[in-house]
């Protein structure tokens, strides 16, 4: 049995890059996925979630990477942006507007300096990646396997309450007859000097009132449900159950 809430970070390297790498897992009823991934890396979503899924195949997940190139020709120009404005600072020479472009001036331009996607999206990458999204589903796994093991314990001391009071109500239900005997005779006893007491019409109104009160049904439902929750939890298949359990 496992919790739906779990926590998982790793950090590694290779030749080219130091990578990081989160998880979060919250409560939700179906499997809802979650990635924060730079545009260069986004290619590689669907790996990244066919490998969550594998082993957590319900709840919300949050995934967070964080990719540093070890490189230093990690950024490039946008050569087409560049090469427009060179256009707009020669048309404005020639319109008598004095001054002329300077490279702090591109700098400056939004998106003209940009990163090297090539840098990032590789094969190398996503099979880093990948591995150490493995390695944080596993410790996601072992958190929400340890909370589960907690909350089954604290679930199987409830069961053996309700248990107890089930056996608690089978002993009481044993004498719904004799308390509901004593009540109409006392009643009775009260009305003596009033009403003659028809002894085949006492027992029809025992019997009612034994019917209207009976549990048995109910008490053998509830030991069955009860017998039930315990197989679920113990079940050992790693299968979700909590819907089973709901």
């Amino acid at each position: 049995m496992r919790s739906m809430t779990g926590y998982g970070h790793a950090e590694t390297s290779t030749t080219a890059f130091d990578l990081t790498v989160e998880i979060k897992t919250f409560n939700s009823r179906h499997f809802d996925f979650k990635s924060r991934l730079g545009r260069e890396l986004s290619a590689f979503e669907a790996d990244f979630k066919a490998e969550v899924q594998t082993d957590l195949r319900r709840g919300r997940v949050e995934l967070y990477l964080d990719v540093r190139p070890k490189t230093t020709d990690q950024y490039e120009l946008n050569m087409p942006v560049v090469e427009n404005y060179r256009i707009l600072a020669e048309q404005a020479s020639t319109m008598g507007i004095p001054g002329g472009l300077e490279i702090a001036d591109l700098l400056a331009v939004p998106g003209l300096v940009m990163p090297r996607t090539e840098s990032l999206v590789s094969d190398e990458m996503r099979d880093a990646l990948l591995e150490a999204v493995r390695a944080v589903v596993k410790d996601v796994v072992t958190e929400r396997e340890s909370e589960g093991a907690a909350l089954c314990s604290d679930l199987e001391l409830r069961i053996g309450l309700l248990k107890g009071y089930v056996t608690e109500l089978e002993k009481l239900a044993d004498g719904i007859r004799a308390h509901f005997e004593a009540k109409l005779s006392e009643r009775l006893s009260e009305l003596a000097d009033q009403v003659a007491v028809d002894e085949s019409r006492f027992n029809q109104e025992v019997l009612y009132y034994i019917e209207k009160a009976d549990i048995s049904e109910e008490l053998a439902r509830l030991k069955s449900h009860l017998s039930r929750f315990e197989e679920c939890l113990h079940a050992g298949d790693g299968l979700p159950v909590g819907k089973k359990l709901d």
